[in-house]
């Protein structure tokens, strides 16, 4: 999956990304517990039947915003809804460290997210790694992308284009960094003859219900 990714990205114990029918599995498990139905989880989480029935079933890989919906509609932390295993230990006492292992990979087709302090459930901030894949808005399907959350990002290596719904593009290299809201739509687009490597870190809302872009 990370095969042209740098060094910031290949550590040396990597992950096998999260598989579409191992999330969909874990989320139709988690759906029966709550003995929701589709269209009660639907209903819950802004998420159309149908979306959630090709998850479940495999057929498509959420984005992050859809999996930030899906948490936020069957009240899990994002860390729990994907399995990453997190401890809800007592808020003083809490530290995630990170020496060169690889956290769960959230692969899609414009980018692949590594969740990072994923040892750690309900955090006020999601600390994300990720390889963007994306060269054009087509690979976002034309849509610029809409999450809860404020984001603060910074290249780690090669250039990117920021797409966003109210300001014009502008291309990040190595170094630079953006803060912005993550309710205007925005899409990141490798410039870089290898894929860009970003990090993002946006403020915890799995907890609560949204109702923002498909």
């Amino acid at each position: 999956v990370l095969s042209r990714a740098s060094k910031h990205t290949l550590l040396t114990e990597p992950a096998a990304p999260i598989s579409r029918n191992a999330f969909g599995e874990r989320l139709r498990h988690l759906r029966r517990e709550l003995g929701w139905t589709l269209e009660q989880a639907s209903a819950e989480t802004g998420v159309a039947k149908s979306t959630l029935s090709k998850i479940e079933n495999g057929g498509m890989s959420p984005t992050f915003d859809l999996i930030q919906k899906i948490a936020a509609g069957l009240r899990l932390d994002l860390v729990d809804l994907v399995g990453a295993g997190g401890s809800n230990q007592g808020a003083a006492a809490r530290r995630s460290l990170m020496q060169g292992e690889q956290g769960p990979l959230l692969e899609g087709k414009a980018y692949v997210h590594e969740l990072l302090a994923s040892d750690l459930s309900h955090k006020k901030m999601l600390p994300f790694r990720t390889v963007v894949r994306a060269r054009n808005l087509r690979d976002f399907n034309g849509k610029l992308i809409r999450h809860l959350g404020e984001v603060f990002l910074t290249v780690l290596e090669g250039s990117v284009m920021f797409m966003s719904e109210f300001y014009g593009p502008v291309e990040l290299h190595e170094g630079h960094c953006i803060y912005f809201d993550g309710q205007m739509g925005h899409a990141l687009i490798s410039t870089s003859e290898k894929d860009a490597v970003v990090m993002w870190v946006s403020d915890n809302h799995s907890s609560v219900p949204s109702n923002i872009g498909v």
